[in-house]
């Protein structure tokens, strides 16, 4: 009898430890989970909702979020929490759609999901919850969607400004800038020009919100300094920022200077008197 006793704690013994290395395993090399996890330019990351599980014909629409980060910030929404409450929010992670992993399987935390990324991508992220007594909603299988995909884009738009010249003729007034901006991501309206005294700025802005049409004309303002650089940058999506500057500056003078003859200038008046004093003699009349 004690030897069957010992024999089941021995097995329930086993059977726990499998469990607790099981819940603790790493997910592959490329994604971890950090342990104090911080992220930045994700607070508009809204709440994922949570997918049912009937099956459906209708091709499931996925959002996709760019990020310039690889630390994520996943908001989300627990629903139809019955009366044992929440255990635990796994979080499965797919990088080409088909295969899923799970590298979380802790309690809800305060706050969102932070899975930090190894590198940059696409990552599709489904959670699964489970409540007191163990119940929860199936694990995500092959071929899945997941909940939300997040592109991880750290690359800066590639900018390169090809020319800033002043005009001349009667284009004088008048700056024209030209660029080529390339990027995967790019805003609609990714452009903004800016001018400054000095290469390392501050800098102000000429125009900004331009599409990218690689050529901009400006008319300078009176208030402009003489001499300033001329910057041009690009945003994408993900708010990464690519600029380049002006090697010179750009000189430009707006007035014309005129000239008007106010007078004659007749220098200091001339002395009539010598300044040596000349000896007068007296001569006689001569006869003939």
């Amino acid at each position: 009898m004690r030897t069957r006793l010992f024999t089941a704690l021995f097995l329930l013994l086993v059977v726990v430890t499998v469990l607790l290395v099981t819940s603790s395993q790493m997910p592959a090399s490329d994604i971890l989970v950090p342990s104090q996890p911080r992220c930045t330019k994700t607070d508009h990351v809204l709440p994922v909702p949570v997918l049912r599980t009937e099956a459906t014909s209708t091709p499931v629409h996925v959002p996709t979020l760019l990020v310039n980060t690889r630390r994520i910030r996943l908001n989300y929404q627990i629903q139809e929490v019955g009366p044992s409450g929440v255990s635990a929010v796994e979080l499965w992670a797919t990088r080409d759609g088909q295969s899923w992993q799970r590298y979380s399987n802790e309690p809800p935390p305060a706050g969102p999901l932070v899975v930090q990324v190894a590198e940059e991508g696409r990552y599709g992220f489904s959670i699964v919850v489970r409540n007191g007594v163990g119940l929860s909603s199936p694990a995500p299988q092959t071929n899945d969607p997941p909940q939300i995909w997040v592109e991880v884009d750290e690359t800066r738009p590639v900018v390169r400004l090809l020319e800033a010249q002043a005009g001349q003729g009667n284009e004088i007034g008048y700056v024209h800038i030209a660029w080529r901006a390339t990027d995967a991501h790019l805003t609609a309206r990714p452009i903004t020009l800016k001018m400054s005294k000095s290469k390392d700025g501050p800098w102000t802005t000429i125009a900004s919100n331009l599409p990218n049409t690689g050529r901009y004309t400006w008319k300078v303002p009176a208030d402009v300094p003489y001499r300033f650089y001329v910057c041009v940058e690009a945003v994408d999506r993900a708010g990464n920022v690519g600029f380049d500057v002006a090697s010179e500056p750009i000189s430009i003078d707006l007035l014309r200077p005129r000239g008007i003859i106010t007078g004659l200038d007749h220098g200091k008046p001339a002395d009539l008197c010598p300044a040596t004093p000349v000896e007068v003699r007296r001569v006689s009349p001569t006869s003939y």
